[in-house]
């Protein structure tokens, strides 16, 4: 994953994780659900504009995720998600948080990612 390179050190995986919780969700978020997904949805109904805005967002990642499949289905079932909520409350503010909040998840087990917890007895 070409996003790993650039996590060497702690203030760098930092960085990458509020990047990655914050301001790349909002960027994205006000690209596909704010611009493309109501031009989408208008020209061709919701599901199909939901659907495409999400396949086109799911290429988009092709490149960080190697264009593994596996990875890449998972992007597109996220995005289905940020669109359907962007559509039910007609907010991308909405959709920006869920976006947020899928992304700290990965960042978060990234964390812990080969560690284990101390135990408690």
């Amino acid at each position: 994953n070409p996003i790993l390179k650039f996590m060497r050190d702690p203030l760098s995986i930092l960085a990458v994780g509020v990047f990655a919780s914050t301001i790349g969700p909002a960027a994205e978020e006000a690209v596909f659900r704010g611009f493309v997904q109501p031009v989408a949805t208008r020209s061709f109904g919701a599901a199909a504009g939901i659907a495409g805005t999400s396949l086109v967002f799911a290429a988009l990642h092709g490149i960080e995720y190697q264009w593994c499949w596996q990875y890449l289905l998972l992007v597109f079932a996220a995005s289905l998600a940020f669109g359907w909520t962007r559509l039910r409350w007609n907010s991308t503010g909405a959709s920006t948080l869920l976006h947020a909040g899928y992304n700290l998840m990965f960042f978060i087990g990234y964390l812990f990612q080969g560690r284990t917890l101390p135990s408690h007895g």
